[in-house]
């Protein structure tokens, strides 16, 4: 739920609460407003912080970090 609710994208739901699942299916089934804003956070959400770009480079900073610390410890 952290990246849901950090990006205000989606609804959480214990996952044996499967009233308070349907509840939120139905409230936004019934809210297409809302629903549509929690899509638009979530685009909003992946093109500043989950893109192909970001990923690639903090994998790869990762990689220099760990070779890094390898070639530090000889």
């Amino acid at each position: 739920c952290e990246i849901i609710n950090t990006a205000k994208c989606g609804k959480c739901v214990a996952s044996d609460d499967e009233d308070g699942f349907v509840a939120e299916i139905l409230n936004l089934y019934e809210n297409r407003n809302e629903l549509k804003k929690l899509g638009q956070n979530g685009k909003k959400y992946l093109d500043e912080n989950l893109s192909k770009e970001k990923c690639l480079k903090m994998q790869i900073d990762l990689l220099y970090d760990t070779l890094k610390e390898k070639t530090a410890k000889k």
